[in-house]
């Protein structure tokens, strides 16, 4: 909305797209991945092309010009559009902090989780205005590691551990939520090294 929008307003005419709640709302899903991908290359590039292949985007303006990108960023530009929001999230922390009469020196590790978190620059305002964030643990696997850790604290009941299993079937229910738009998702299956793959998977 911050930088990729505007342009798209600035070189083509989307004033019915724009105005339009459902139609806005489907350009800017057409248009978080290359967000995603800017971002992603502008944590570590001072500047970044962003360019759609051609019939990338099935969008039209008013006068039937099929919409492109072509657009260049700076990781200033960037720093200017996610600075607030992530000065939104850190205020919720520093809330927190200051509600347990606690400041960022009392904090002896700050683990981030998440994709986001990788951001050189959330992490520099993290360090600013809190406390260097610890590196050590991967952001992507934080909360399955947590979650991991605290399962094998739960009493597992006689029941389960009595049930009989097929050992030669994996049995598995899969409730995964979208994190795009794409038409299909991928999901990473871990199988014990000893284990087989079924044969649908």
């Amino acid at each position: 909305d911050e930088l990729i929008v505007p342009n798209l307003a600035e070189t083509y005419d989307l004033d019915e797209v724009l105005a339009d709640e459902r139609k806005r709302g489907m350009l800017r899903d057409a248009m978080k991945h290359k967000a995603e991908e800017a971002k992603i290359q502008l944590s570590y590039k001072d500047d970044y092309h962003l360019l759609s292949q051609l019939g990338e985007f099935p969008l039209v303006d008013a006068t039937g010009e099929e919409v492109e990108l072509d657009l260049s960023l700076t990781s200033a530009q960037l720093e200017a559009a996610v600075a607030p929001i992530f000065q939104r999230a850190i205020d919720i922390a520093k809330s927190l902090l200051e509600r347990n009469q606690l400041k960022g020196g009392d904090v002896s590790s700050l683990i981030l989780v998440g994709g986001p978190t990788h951001s050189p620059i959330l992490r520099q305002m993290l360090e600013e205005q809190i406390a260097k964030p610890d590196t050590r643990i991967d952001p992507m696997t934080a909360v399955a590691v947590g979650a991991a850790l605290y399962a094998s604290t739960i009493q597992v009941s006689e029941e389960v551990r009595e049930a009989t299993r097929d050992l030669a079937k994996v049995q598995l229910d899969l409730g995964y939520e979208a994190t795009s738009v794409q038409p299909m998702e991928f999901v990473s299956v871990k199988l014990h090294e000893n284990g087989q793959a079924p044969v649908g998977l």
